[in-house]
């Protein structure tokens, strides 16, 4: 496909990820950054949290990483890292859960300020962890 590039997130017990992917979004040392084919080639060291790809298909699958290192070619993009797991369904499934029980929550018009204050706070913490915006 035209607008792919390959990836490849390796541990040291095997490799984790290896195909042609449209896009990596991934938590570089100075930030989240979104790698397209062609980017710009660059080394920089990666921090623990989620990272997505954007599959040759167009399927969106998301994923945790430990810190590791990040290599970005032209053509090539190779992540090491001690750890790496996909977001499993269930996961995915809870955090909806905790999105809607904290939007019923707030349906309630006796919540005092804080109360509604508070579970606020929660929902948009949950609706950005499935977002995976969250610091």
């Amino acid at each position: 496909m035209a607008n792919t590039f390959k990836l490849s997130i390796l541990t040291p017990r095997e490799n984790f990820f290896v195909g042609e992917v449209q896009l990596l979004d991934i938590e570089a040392f100075d930030g989240y950054i979104g790698i397209l084919k062609d980017h710009i080639p660059f080394v920089s060291s990666i921090k623990t949290n989620y990272f997505w790809i954007l599959d040759e298909k167009g399927d969106k699958k998301k994923g945790v990483i430990l810190d590791g290192i990040l290599s970005v070619l032209q053509s090539e993009v190779t992540v090491i890292t001690s750890r790496v797991n996909w977001l499993i369904d269930k996961e995915l499934k809870v955090i909806n859960a905790k999105i809607k029980e904290k939007t019923d929550l707030l349906k309630n018009d006796k919540l005092t300020d804080f109360e509604r204050k508070e579970l606020e706070k929660k929902l948009l913490f949950y609706q950005k962890r499935l977002e995976g915006t969250e610091n």
